[in-house]
């Protein structure tokens, strides 16, 4: 769903609503299948019980992916670096004392192969 708030903070979508909207541009794309591509989504979460306030965070991920296709008995490869920041809302702010919750920002690379 996202790059932080339910991938590395709560673990799993539950007792939640999330609106996730983006989409992907390829810069390159050749007939083999291989292209360079970037994706930007936004997401905002809200929890759907609860006292208080209820919005939980505005998440904004970006992506930079490289792939190449399976073809003719060759492996394909895939690459991609992602990078996402959360701004936390009303909802993620504790009951106690403090400043409540700071924003987050996550980076990761994977690489892969396709069969």
């Amino acid at each position: 769903v996202d790059e932080i708030l339910w991938r590395r903070l709560v673990g799993r979508v539950q007792g939640a609503w999330v609106l996730r909207a983006g989409g992907r541009y390829d810069l390159l794309r050749d007939a083999r299948g291989r292209g360079l591509g970037v994706t930007l989504h936004g997401v905002y979460s809200r929890a759907s019980a609860g006292p208080g306030d209820r919005d939980l965070g505005l998440e904004v991920d970006a992506g930079l992916e490289y792939g190449t296709e399976a073809a003719d008995g060759e492996p394909g490869a895939y690459l991609a670096v992602r990078y996402g920041v959360l701004v936390p809302l009303a909802g993620l702010d504790g009951e106690g004392e403090g400043e409540g919750a700071k924003p987050a920002q996550a980076l990761r690379a994977i690489i892969g192969a396709r069969f």
